[in-house]
């Protein structure tokens, strides 16, 4: 399993050039960078890899909720890799937890920075690997995943299906003709128009109203039927 994603062009080929794990470095020893920074960041991927202990049926299990909580305090680097290894492994129930705004800003540390940088921050970081994650997702032709990314998690960190929605598609393609896989280049070229048509949509509206009349533009985020 990698959570390296290449970039791609139109055209399908790999840039060089790869997003890495997280920061400006890709951890050779991820097992031992895990275990150095303390038992509840190791808890808090276990969850998001593998959901083996489960949020409801073991209460005084370390749940992913307490892991993004001040009890245990999960590095914000971590953060992105969490989101990263759900997309990968189709965990959508762990997404739901690990990709929320409100539990990701509780699992930080206390510091002097504004409580709306933080948010921005956070926000930011959390779209960023789910926009990473679609392509991970896709590759395995995880659809539950991709689907959950784009039509529904909270708006504010939904990702953008032009991000790189090239590699996505080349990924499932590549993948093997699946009918998982067929179903998420189907979900992804939906996405793509959708959110082409609502930014036509948005700049007809805006030039009505400089020319002095009112315009809707149409919403991107209606998720297809399974």
């Amino acid at each position: 399993m990698s959570l390296v994603v290449p970039r791609r062009t139109a055209s399908g080929s790999v840039d060089p050039a790869t997003v890495p794990l997280y920061g400006a470095a890709f951890p050779v020893d991820l097992l031992k960078q895990v275990h150095d920074v303390g038992c509840g960041t190791a808890t808090f991927l276990h969850h998001c890899a593998t959901g083996a202990l489960s949020l409801h049926a073991n209460p005084t299990a370390l749940s992913i909720a307490r892991a993004n909580a001040r009890e245990v305090t999960v590095p914000p680097r971590w953060l992105q890799v969490g989101i990263k290894l759900a997309c990968v492994h189709n965990n959508v129930a762990a997404l739901r937890h690990v990709a929320c705004v409100e539990n990701a800003i509780a699992g930080l540390q206390e510091d002097e920075e504004p409580l709306a940088c933080v948010q921005d921050r956070v926000v930011r970081d959390i779209r960023e690997a789910l926009e990473d994650g679609v392509q991970l997702a896709a590759r395995h032709g995880h659809y539950d995943a991709v689907r959950w990314a784009l039509y529904r998690a909270d708006p504010r960190v939904r990702a953008d299906p032009r991000v790189n929605h090239c590699g996505a598609l080349h990924e499932a393609m590549e993948a093997g003709q699946l009918e998982a896989h067929l179903k998420t280049q189907e979900l992804l070229r939906a996405a793509v128009d959708a959110a082409d048509a609502a930014a036509g949509a948005e700049a007809a509206s805006e030039a009505g109203s400089e020319a002095g009349s009112e315009a809707s533009g149409g919403a991107a985020d209606t998720d297809p039927a399974l």
